[in-house]
């Protein structure tokens, strides 16, 4: 089913785009979001970073601060186990802290991808992990990631 416009204003959200790293998904993102600046689209999964390399790290970050350039554009930190041999907090914290220099604290939040992540590490492994890694930050912005902007963002 598809929604107008009008239908989606009325609701909380747009998900907008999950793989970043194809830029032309990236791109279009971009014309939609730009059309429709009242409405707030998230970026789900962090945007999907499928390898672990410097090289698509790069591609990865530059693609996130493309659509961060946008202030109606919002990050949904999650799915960084999928890809993640180690699952640890070290080998999650690269991409956590990416998501956050491209969008800014006060536009990322922590969620989930349960069931399916949980094929490779638990919810509370996760959720330890994003902890540990916003530790040094203010009160205020830990606050911001882990719930007043998905408060915000979904209205609830």
């Amino acid at each position: 089913m598809r929604c107008s416009v009008d239908e989606y204003r009325a609701e909380t959200c747009f998900q907008g785009v999950t793989k970043v790293v194809h830029m032309n998904a990236a791109t279009g993102s971009r014309d939609l979001v730009r059309l429709h600046p009242d409405i707030v689209f998230w970026l789900d999964q962090s945007g999907m970073p499928e390898a672990r390399d410097p090289e698509y790290f790069a591609q990865w970050h530059t693609a996130l601060v493309a659509l961060a350039v946008d202030p109606n554009v919002v990050c949904k930190i999650s799915s960084l186990g999928m890809n993640d041999p180690h699952r640890t907090t070290a080998s999650r914290r690269p991409r956590v802290l990416g998501c956050i220099e491209a969008f800014g604290a006060d536009r990322c939040f922590f969620g989930s991808n349960w069931p399916v992540e949980r094929l490779c590490s638990g919810y509370g492994d996760a959720l330890d992990a994003s902890r540990d890694t916003i530790a040094d930050f203010t009160e205020v912005e830990q606050a911001q990631l882990l719930h007043t902007n998905a408060e915000r963002t979904f209205r609830i």
